[in-house]
């Protein structure tokens, strides 16, 4: 039997099985179309909320660097006005005169008659009052004093979906990037919006700092805009409870990732005044990792931010 007898006996069969092919195509194409869109505003709400942590967490700072001020200018007031009232009190302005000084006239004062003393009547005893029932030591109420305890307080900015904490706070500008950058458990944590620590070990104004960030298909939902908006001489910040690092972009560059763990991530050798963004490169850095080089040029104190 020739194909073309075969298809003109199985024609309707062949009609089928196509019809049965393009309505699952068209149902594939549109089961994908729709998860992309719902990740996408997955990504968006996570985005926003990303956003909200480091407004509240730098307003949390803010408010504490505040009330710690006002309790220490509180404190500071009795002392200056116990040093104030020390001053000696004005002598006497005239000394009264003595029997002993040979040169002044003491004159006897004339001695008035007295009446005599009149008997006061003797009040009634009074009853003996039953002895009170001892009342029970009231508990000592706590002192209100500012909570310090940094620690204790960081874990409410971080969402249900990460285990970490929020270290400090990344803004980008040119970028429209403003983040929380969070420690702690790093492989949860680095997902499309998250932005992340490469160590534990970094501590800002003691070391140098490396970021990680994706960079999404999705639309500035993590470090898309670093590479196409970054430019030399551009400015971010890093802040957090001791001040805003502000650091100038020095270079810009892709390298292999392992390049880049071991001469950026994992060397601690590297100055102090150095932070680097990392993310994956695209177009013409792809299948290498995409990095912003930031040099540190000013700092500014949190009681500075606070005023």
């Amino acid at each position: 039997m020739s194909v073309g007898s075969f298809i003109r006996r199985k024609r309707k069969l062949l009609l089928v099985i196509l019809m049965v092919l393009g309505i699952g195509g068209i149902a594939g194409g549109a089961y994908l179309v729709l998860n992309y869109n719902k990740d996408i505003e997955e990504g968006y709400e996570h985005l926003a909320e990303e956003e909200a942590l480091a407004d509240d967490y730098i307003a949390m700072l803010m408010q504490r660097k505040a009330a710690q001020q006002a309790q220490a200018s509180t404190a500071a007031q009795p002392a200056s006005t116990a040093a104030s009232g020390e001053q000696q009190t004005p002598a006497a302005t005239a000394e009264a005169p003595t029997s002993g000084d040979a040169n002044v006239e003491v004159s006897a004062a004339p001695v008035e008659t007295q009446a005599p003393a009149q008997e006061v009547p003797t009040a009634a005893p009074k009853p003996a009052q039953p002895a009170q029932p001892a009342q029970p030591a009231q508990p000592a109420q706590p002192a209100a004093t500012v909570d310090t305890n940094y620690e204790d307080n960081l874990y409410r900015f971080s969402p249900e979906y990460a285990e970490g904490v929020i270290e400090c706070v990344l803004e980008v500008p040119v970028a429209k990037i403003r983040r929380g950058v969070y420690t702690g458990a790093i492989e949860h944590d680095l997902d499309l919006w998250m932005v992340v620590a490469a160590r534990d070990e970094y501590v800002l104004g003691q070391t140098h700092y490396c970021i990680y960030g994706h960079n999404s298909t999705k639309q500035d939902l993590s470090f898309n805009n670093l590479q196409p908006n970054c430019k030399l001489g551009d400015t971010f910040t890093l802040t957090n409870e001791d001040g805003a690092y502000e650091y100038t972009i020095t270079n810009l560059f892709s390298e292999n990732r392992t390049r880049v763990t071991k001469n950026y991530v994992d060397n601690f050798n590297i100055d102090k005044n150095l932070c680097y963004i990392i993310t994956c490169g695209r177009n013409e850095h792809r299948y290498r990792d995409f990095v912003v080089e930031g040099t540190l040029t000013k700092f500014t104190p949190l009681e500075e931010l606070v005023k």
